[in-house]
């Protein structure tokens, strides 16, 4: 890998230029952005997950999901811009009185249902967008690759289908050969010096690693979970229970995705169910919130000889896939912002609570706009 001295900045405004389809992206705890620019516009629909790419997978449908495809596309790498951040603490969603009344009547009808059904979570979200005419989509893609250093933070664009930013803290599935990684992310409340997780955010965290681990029995996969812990991303912080594993040379990659997607952290248990409520209730399209997106199949390269770097014959590949649940993101349509923000609601919900938990994930891109 080559980290290149051209200006990062400049590089994505070319790609916006010449109208090509391209991912600029930090994965977790790592120094540098990738950018991953397709040569051509064409859409490109994701079929199997066999395919090598960069995919981006809406929440309803998985073969809705775009891939931009491995042999169509160039990769190059920057160091992160330093910048100096700004981050305006007191930022917060603007909301009327109907915005607010439409979100508690949606959480007190699930409340409601969830009592009396087999259900026992729905992850219900809202859109809300603003105008901002002097939005500037760089900047603010820089400030969160400085902000947020264990989150995956991207710019992904495509000029048939639009520009989305996030920083997400949530792995869906990581491969390496067939050694795999995932985790349980869910419970949520705003970060502080003492915290107390209560009945309700333990049982919504276990809920996703039952999911998880359930699906793994169920195919006798070997896996090792750790203990739940808690970890902070900007404001927030979440319970997270990490699992991995191996997996047989023969497991299909395409069944476990839609098997795990989408997990209960992004949509409830049981699955099927508390997907069809959403679809249903929520009234707006999530379109790629709360899917998932990353690298499909790359393959990488671990050097045995390091007197010599460049001896790719000293070489040996790794197959490597790394997605992420579609978290902490906005869309944005020219001088529009439109913020996806939710959370998981349980018959113990109280939903004025529920409103501020959105109001409070939704400073996480607010600061820094």
């Amino acid at each position: 890998m080559v980290t290149i001295n051209l200006d990062l900045s400049e590089a994505i405004k070319s790609n916006f230029k010449q109208n090509l389809p391209f991912c600029a992206y930090k994965k977790p705890n790592e120094d540098q952005v990738i950018l991953y620019t397709q040569n051509n516009d064409s859409l490109n629909k994701i079929t199997n997950f066999k395919e090598s790419g960069f995919v981006f997978i809406p929440f309803n449908n998985v073969l809705e999901g775009i891939i931009f495809p491995k042999d169509l596309s160039s990769v190059l790498y920057y160091s992160i811009p330093e910048t100096e951040i700004k981050n305006n603490q007191n930022s917060s969603l603007k909301t009327n009185n109907s915005q607010e009344k439409e979100h508690l009547v949606l959480v007190e009808k699930a409340v409601n249902y969830l009592k009396k059904d087999a259900v026992n979570k729905i992850v219900l979200s809202r859109k809300q967008c603003f105008q901002k005419a002097d939005f500037n989509s760089v900047k603010t893609f820089i400030n969160l690759l400085n902000a947020y250093k264990n989150a995956m933070v991207y710019m992904w664009f495509h000029p048939k289908t639009g520009l989305w930013i996030g920083a997400t803290p949530e792995l869906f599935l990581s491969l390496k050969n067939n050694r795999f990684k995932t985790m349980a992310l869910a419970g949520t409340q705003k970060k502080s010096d003492s915290i107390i997780w209560q009945k309700k955010e333990q049982e919504e965290q276990q809920y996703v690693t039952d999911f998880i681990t359930g699906i793994l029995d169920k195919e006798n996969i070997t896996y090792h979970k750790t203990e739940a812990q808690t970890i902070i991303t900007g404001n927030i912080a979440h319970i997270k229970t990490e699992i991995s594993g191996v997996l047989q040379p023969s497991f299909d990659l395409d069944s476990l995705i839609k098997e795990l997607h989408p997990t209960p952290a992004v949509c409830g248990i049981p699955k099927e169910s508390a997907k069809k409520y959403i679809l249903q209730h929520e009234n707006y399209s999530r379109e790629f919130y709360t899917g998932f997106l990353g690298e499909l199949n790359f393959t990488s390269f671990k050097n045995r000889n390091k007197r010599n770097i460049e001896n790719q014959a000293y070489k040996n590949s790794n197959k490597e896939t790394n997605l992420f649940v579609n978290l902490r993101c906005m869309q944005i349509k020219n001088t529009e912002i439109c913020l996806y923000i939710g959370g998981g609601i349980t018959k113990d919900s109280i939903p004025i609570n529920e409103f501020k938990e959105t109001t409070e994930k939704a400073k996480n891109l607010l600061r820094f706009i």
